[in-house]
């Protein structure tokens, strides 16, 4: 190792030595070769102390100034570096070259034994190869000779039978599939099914993708127009069959042309329907023979005055019902404009007041000589506000009044807000608070002025109830929404409820809890009559936390 390391650098220095006054500057030119000959030969070892060698001699004897181990240019010290970078790379990869060298006569003295070891397996696996080819074969004749029975069995089939793969490609075909369907000899193996029949369905190629998904179809008739127009009816079932893997292989379908047994049961059902009508018009034509006797004729016409004595008793009762009822809705809406009255009386007080103060101001000023344009146009605003105001009380009252004569799209939640202002300063001036809340349901199709006099009746009885039982504190409770596809709304109260004994009473004409003269018994039985008869909705009422609570549905 020491002879290789010395022996190429100490060539390199007699070449340059010898060859120094042509070659300068060059003074790596014979040292990069002998330390990639030294690592070559060598190795790792070799190779670095070549290396080395080679930097000292380079260094002392080529590198100016000469024979010393100084250096004048930093540039030499890098091409130093590099030098000995080269020489370690050398090295190494001359060192990996050897190691992969052994490695390889290893790998080929192992791969020596283990042929011999492989030849001996290859023998006996050849026997069992020779055995295995020889039971295929075995299984393969016994497999030609099943599908040879199976092609038989579906040729000489005497129903129509097909069979066919995954892709909907034919296997095997009867000789009847044939005749029924016009195929004569046609080449069909591996030919698409809708390539034969391109006029199939949509909906039966969905069949037969089910079939083949595992599912047993069948259909007693069907109707398929072929591509020349014509009708088959066909009676069929879709089976799938499967491989030797338990997978399914493709279907096998069954398909009976019953064209000529739908005709003749078209045209068997076409007599049932004539026959039927000669009975008719025979039994017709009976009951007018039977119907001109005398004794049936006076029967009829006794009967018929009956009848029609009947239905004029009827027709009386309900025009006494119709009146009735419209007499319950003159007094309901009677007592609705005597509590609207009230309202406008309350609603209009304190604006004249206002009105009549702002008057005075107008007066005093003129009269202390304080009169100015500036308070005249101000006062004159004021009083057009209040005027304003008492014009738009009077369209809300009058609104309220008039009944709608068709059904409108509106919003609950606008009608509850209007009807509770119409009512809200007569409730603040009773003490009573009341708490609206509104999620913004959806429109309800029906008659809003009635809706909102149900409204204004029930928050009316609950400011009654307060009044007769004096309650502290007392306080409504109005709450819309949407439940179950309907537009709710429930009006609650602190009052103390209804009595159990009445609650289910208090919907009937002319039932009131209230005192003599206070209380006509209409209100409840009228808004339950415009909820549910007019709107087609619901009106009911239960005791809740202390009082009563009526919830409307539409």
């Amino acid at each position: 190792m020491w002879v290789l390391a010395s022996f190429f650098p100490l060539a390199a220095l007699a070449l340059q030595w010898l060859l120094w006054e042509r070659l300068r500057p060059y003074v790596w030119l014979f040292f990069y070769p002998a330390v990639f000959l030294s690592s070559w030969a060598g190795g790792r070892v070799a190779g670095l102390l070549a290396t080395a060698f080679s930097a000292t001699v380079v260094w002392y004897f080529f590198i100016p100034p000469e024979q010393s181990f100084s250096l004048e240019h930093p540039s030499t010290a890098i091409a130093l570096l590099i030098f000995a970078g080269m020489g370690i790379l050398f090295s190494l990869f001359h060192e990996r070259l050897r190691r992969a060298d052994r490695q390889i006569r290893l790998t080929l003295a192992e791969a020596t034994s283990g042929r011999e070891q492989l030849e001996r397996r290859m023998e006996e696996r050849t026997k069992e190869l020779v055995d295995l080819v020889d039971e295929l074969r075995r299984k393969e004749t016994d497999l030609r000779r099943s599908q040879e029975l199976l092609k038989l069995f579906i040729e000489y089939a005497p129903v129509p039978l097909a069979m066919f793969d995954s892709e909907m490609r034919y296997l095997y075909a009867s000789r009847r599939w044939r005749s029924d369907y016009g195929l004569g000899n046609r080449p069909l193996v591996k030919v698409s099914h809708y390539e034969i029949f391109p006029e199939i369905p949509q909906h039966w190629k969905e069949l037969h993708q089910r079939g083949l998904a595992g599912e047993i179809l069948r259909e007693e008739a069907e109707e398929f127009r072929r591509a020349d127009g014509t009708v088959q009816w066909l009676r069929w079932e879709l089976r799938p069959w499967y491989d030797a893997g338990g997978m399914v292989g493709g279907i096998v379908i069954f398909s009976e042309d019953i064209t000529n047994r739908k005709c003749a049961e078209d045209a068997l059902q076409k007599l049932n329907e004539e026959l039927e009508l000669r009975v008719v018009q025979r039994t017709e034509t009976l009951d007018q023979i039977l119907g001109e006797r005398e004794a049936q004729n006076a029967e009829l016409q006794r009967a018929y005055h009956e009848l029609e004595a009947e239905t004029a008793q009827r027709i009386r009762m309900v025009e006494e019902l119709r009146q009735k009822e419209q007499l319950l809705i003159h007094q309901s809406r009677l007592a609705a404009m005597g509590e609207m009255l009230g309202y406008i009386a309350h609603q209009w007080r304190q604006p004249l007041n206002v009105l009549g103060l702002h008057l005075q101001v107008l007066g005093l000023s003129y009269q202390h000589g304080t009169f100015t344009r500036e308070l005249l146009e101000q006062s004159v605003e004021k009083a057009m506000g209040i005027i304003r105001h008492l014009s738009r009380t009077i369209d809300d009252f009058r609104d309220f009044l008039v009944l709608n004569k068709e059904k409108t799209l509106f919003q609950v939640d606008e009608v509850v807000v209007k009807t509770v202002g119409l009512i809200e300063e007569n409730l603040k001036k009773a003490g009573i608070n009341i708490e609206v809340a509104c999620t913004n349901p959806p429109e309800v199709n029906g008659f809003p002025n009635e809706y909102s006099h149900v409204i204004l009746n029930l928050l009316t009885n609950a400011k009654d109830a307060f009044s007769e039982r004096q309650t502290e504190h007392p306080v409504i409770r109005v709450h819309s929404g949407f439940e179950q596809g309907k537009t709710v709304v429930t009006i609650g109260d602190n009052a103390g409820g209804i009595p159990e004994e009445i609650i289910g009473k208090i919907f009937d004409a002319y039932f009131t809890t209230k005192g003599l003269g206070k209380g006509s018994g209409v209100g409840l039985f009228m808004s339950k009559m415009i909820i549910e008869k007019n709107m087609g909705g619901s009106l009911t009422v239960r005791n809740v936390n202390g009082g009563a609570e009526f919830k409307i549905e539409v």
